[in-house]
């Protein structure tokens, strides 16, 4: 499959495939009439498909505010009813679209919930470290895997062979994509952050994050994403792999100064935000 192909698939996908609990959770939400912005930014921040679907719906909005677009900024600018027109229509798109298949709907939930507690560990990381941007930082941890998302709607049969052979080698799902197409599910991610308005130093970080050490320019960035990709791997928080123990990249061990301590608080962080507060928006 040429990359080209898969990234016009990206550029014209409105929806990621979203979890019926996902959207049921935002539909309670809209039907709570006391519930505030901070509650809706705290929903989307938390799903990478409802975020997404946000931010596309921003970026075609007359007024619409200047990039990097975050999930804040987003939500600001829509309203409240605006954020709760924005689920409903993602609520019809899955009743009609989205896969009846249980395979696919449990590999859904793995995505959002590994997502979910990279974006959490990347903008710890940040924010300890004083010279990241801890909500670009959020956004590269949430995207970094929405091309798996991506393939998973369109391409499943694809994953299916690499998880295999993933499965078979214990090599990670990336290396595998890299050696069999020549590309992998990151550069597909990092279209759809670029093509829902993150800046250049969020969609560089997403698009590096399987080989840290080529980036140059954002380094720093790109070495936190693939560090928090790992510990949440680590933690037991995977992407429907769960074969995979995550391995961290020394190099960017190395750039960012971590530390086997910090590694044990930061996992220990993630996984009791996502088995604790995941999609609770009444937290």
């Amino acid at each position: 499959m040429e990359l080209s192909r898969i990234e016009l698939l990206a550029k014209r996908s409105e929806n990621l495939p979203i979890h019926e609990d996902v959207c049921r959770w935002g539909v309670e939400l809209c039907y709570n009439r006391k519930a505030t912005l901070e509650q809706f930014v705290t929903l989307f921040e938390q799903d990478v498909s409802l975020a997404s679907k946000l931010l596309r719906v921003v970026l075609t909005s007359p007024g619409r505010p200047a990039p990097p677009i975050t999930v804040r900024k987003a939500v600001e600018h829509m309203g409240l009813e605006g954020v709760r027109r924005t689920i409903f229509q993602l609520e019809a798109f899955r009743q009609a679209f989205e896969s009846a298949d249980e395979r696919v709907e449990r590999r859904t939930v793995h995505y959002s919930k590994h997502s979910y507690a990279v974006a959490l560990i990347a903008r710890q990381m940040a924010t300890t470290r004083g010279d990241a941007d801890p909500d670009e930082l959020y956004a590269a941890g949430l995207f970094h895997d929405a091309g798996l998302l991506l393939l998973e709607r369109y391409r499943p049969h694809m994953l299916d062979i690499i998880s295999a052979k993933s499965e078979e080698t214990g090599l990670a799902l990336d290396a595998i994509e890299r050696d069999e197409w020549g590309w992998d599910h990151y550069a597909i991610s990092a279209v759809v952050a670029e093509e829902r308005g993150m800046s250049r130093r969020t969609v560089s970080a997403i698009r590096s994050a399987g080989l840290p050490a080529i980036e140059q320019e954002f380094l720093i960035e790109t070495s936190i994403v693939s560090i928090a990709d790992a510990l949440a791997l680590k933690a037991g928080i995977h992407h429907h792999a769960p074969w995979l123990s995550g391995v961290v990249d020394e190099l960017a061990a190395d750039i960012v100064g971590l530390s086997e301590e910090e590694s044990m608080e930061l996992m220990k962080l993630a996984t009791q935000c996502v088995t604790g507060k995941y999609l609770n928006h009444a937290a």
